[in-house]
């Protein structure tokens, strides 16, 4: 019998099952017959399993090495919407794309510099944050610019730009403690009926049962992080978001779902960005002229209403970092708590007044 300190034991019977069987075939005799099978006592988290001499300090050995403490990631993410209707009226169209696994990145924009596009502080906000700038295409005829930055810049400066603009939603900003090579998901949502079929009796039409399944609906996270060499880590990452788009009321609710399943590499404590899901949708926004929009009759005629569709993109940023020990998790752990990202003043404030708003609108919505 040997009792695992860190392994699970269901699971490491499995692989030594597998393993000594495939070595059972090749036994010549039953004086030096490896055991085939090994059963794990769950209570006491033990393997079960007889040996030779010869062979039992080999196994011994085997489990040893199987039997370690498992590396973790801790996952911090921001799943936001951005209104990209607001971005284009400001004369601003961003896209974000590449880079190498060490954190570099780039980000493009087109600024409209006059009229109705992007105001004098904005202009001096991007020609701060530039690290390296150079022309894309006819320098006499175009504005679009190439700006390098480095790892994390990258990310904030984008959101910074956002909010200058009321142009982001922020929808969830989850903390995941990942084991390495394991699935965790992140689910904040409801579960909906929804009809599956009816039964009537044809001696009693009156009497109908209809049945039901039931639906996730809302932000589904899934990821399971692999941690490689080099301080990478690779992410298998699955979005979901699924909104509810006819009344609850209705016996088979319609839904909308938007979703990203991939695979990619980062470096330790290095952001990765992923969008392109786009949605349209329609509001109705109307404006009175206080006082004379209430007059009966004519009161219409000081009232306008205006249709207009704004489209949406989802964003998923992406931070992991590699925890070795069980003291770097709890190091990383209070940082968190006590607001110590390791970001830099601009970064952290940034972040708090996300996280102010974000828990502000659940709030809301909780009321």
């Amino acid at each position: 019998m040997y009792k695992l300190e860190n392994a699970d034991a269901k699971v490491v019977a499995e692989q030594l099952s597998k393993i000594l069987s495939a070595q059972a075939s090749q036994a010549v005799n039953a004086e030096g017959r490896i055991p085939t099978t090994v059963v794990p006592d769950i209570p006491s988290n033990s393997l079960i399993f007889a040996a030779p001499p010869h062979h039992f300090q080999s196994l011994v050995e085997i489990i040893q090495k199987i039997d370690t403490l498992p590396r973790q990631v801790l996952l911090r993410g921001l799943i936001a919407e951005v209104n990209l209707t607001k971005l284009n009226n400001a004369g601003i169209d961003w896209a974000t794309w590449g880079g190498a696994v060490t954190g570099d990145a780039v980000l493009a924009g087109q600024l409209n510099m006059g009229g109705a596009g992007v105001p004098g502080n904005i202009i001096d906000w991007f020609q701060n944050i530039s690290r390296t700038e150079e022309v894309v295409g006819n320098p006499e005829t175009s504005t679009r610019t190439r700006t390098t930055y480095k790892g994390m810049g990258l990310v904030y400066a984008y959101l910074d730009l956002l909010k200058k603009f009321d142009a982001v939603n922020v929808l969830s900003m989850p903390r995941l403690m990942c084991t390495d090579n394991l699935p965790s998901e992140l689910q904040v949502g409801q579960v909906i009926p929804q009809l599956k079929g009816k039964l009537s009796d044809m001696s009693n039409p009156n009497a109908v049962q209809s049945s039901y399944e039931y639906k996730d609906t809302g932000l589904i996270l899934n990821v399971t992080p692999s941690i490689r060499s080099g301080n990478l880590v690779a992410l298998d990452v699955e979005q979901v978001i699924e909104d509810v788009l006819t009344a609850m009321t209705a016996e088979t609710p319609v839904t909308g779902k938007r979703k990203i399943k991939t695979s990619v590499l980062v470096s330790s404590g290095n952001t990765v960005i992923l969008g392109g899901l786009i949605k349209e949708v329609e509001k109705s926004i109307r404006s009175r002229v206080p006082g004379l929009s209430y007059i009966p009759l004519i009161g219409g005629l000081f009232t306008r209403s205006v249709k207009q569709r704004e489209k949406i993109e989802l964003m998923i940023f992406l931070t992991p970092y590699i925890l070795e020990t069980p003291g770097e998790a709890e190091q990383i752990t209070r940082e968190i708590v006590s607001g110590d990202h390791g970001m830099s003043p601009p970064e952290e404030k940034l972040w708090k007044r996300l996280e102010k708003e974000y828990r502000e609108s659940v709030k809301q919505q909780s009321k």
